[in-house]
């Protein structure tokens, strides 16, 4: 019996540490700078069908990364400039980005591949009509280093 619960033991630590993710993340130095978003898609919560890439659509997203602060612009042509400034902090997979002056923070699950950064699941808001009309929405992005 206990040499059965010592292989059982065994399998399952064999197991658990074979699923286990990297300990280490993109160290911060590797994520500071400026990123253009190759895809930025809001995906409607409460319709996981209706998706919307405003970069497909034209505008122009960039993420800017500083120590502790973020910046993140979208420029299209049809509307108003929209800035978001704040602070940003991370951990092995996950990027946080805290908006100032909103109740909300955006938390992204990160994956770094060279001078790819992706960033999926972060909750925000979204107008998916263009009726000023915000919906809880996913945001999720593929993003360049410049």
């Amino acid at each position: 019996m206990r040499n059965n619960a010592f292989v059982v033991f065994t399998a399952l630590a064999v197991l658990l540490l074979g699923g286990c993710k990297s300990s280490t993340g993109p160290d911060e130095e590797s994520l500071i700078g400026t990123w253009q978003a190759a895809k930025a898609e809001y995906v409607k919560a409460a319709d996981a069908g209706v998706k919307v890439d405003i970069v497909a659509g034209g505008s122009a997203v960039t993420l800017e990364l500083g120590a502790t602060t973020f910046t993140f612009t979208v420029n299209d042509a049809r509307v108003q400039q929209a800035v978001l400034t704040g602070d940003w902090e991370h951990s092995i997979d996950t990027l946080t980005l805290e908006p100032s002056g909103v109740s909300f923070n955006m938390v992204f699950d990160m994956a770094l591949n060279g001078s790819t950064l992706t960033l999926s699941g972060g909750g925000t808001m979204f107008d998916f009509t263009g009726t000023g009309a915000f919906e809880d929405a996913v945001l999720n992005l593929i993003l360049t280093k410049e």
